[in-house]
């Protein structure tokens, strides 16, 4: 029998899931040492995902839709879809910052402890995170 909480999760659709995936694994892809968030496939030394400051939102679109590819997912949001469907879930910052000397168009993400609160609140229930917390 699931809970209610299993229930909810199970029934997110894909921007929910991708973003409860995310929490849960304490990152979204890598980051350069500003914290802005890398394309996807781009190189990861550290071998492993961590919680972005800043991200464009073209790279953040291409890694829901990577995880979106990966679930088996035939028709995922396009990008203005995805950002008002994130935008429920997680309160994000619009912001255009320079980064390596170009305009970008993105969001300042809240820390990843703001983030979990946050999506709790959403669903209307806390959850136990664990000691997942990557660098942030």
């Amino acid at each position: 029998m699931l809970t209610k909480i299993e229930r909810q999760e199970l029934s997110l659709d894909s921007v929910g899931r991708w973003w409860l995936d995310a929490l849960e694994e304490g990152g979204i892809g890598a980051c350069d040492a500003e914290g802005n968030l890398e394309p996807v496939g781009a190189f990861n030394p550290r071998g492993r995902k961590t919680w972005p400051t800043f991200v464009s939102k073209g790279n953040l679109h291409a890694h829901y839709l990577e995880h979106a590819r990966r679930l088996g997912d035939r028709y995922p949001c396009t990008l203005a879809v995805f950002g008002k469907k994130l935008n429920t879930l997680a309160k994000l910052l619009d912001t255009r910052p320079t980064v390596i000397g170009k305009r970008v168009t993105g969001y300042g993400l809240p820390d990843l402890t703001r983030a979990r609160e946050q999506f709790d609140e959403v669903l209307g229930h806390a959850r136990a995170w664990g000691e997942q917390d990557l660098e942030q």
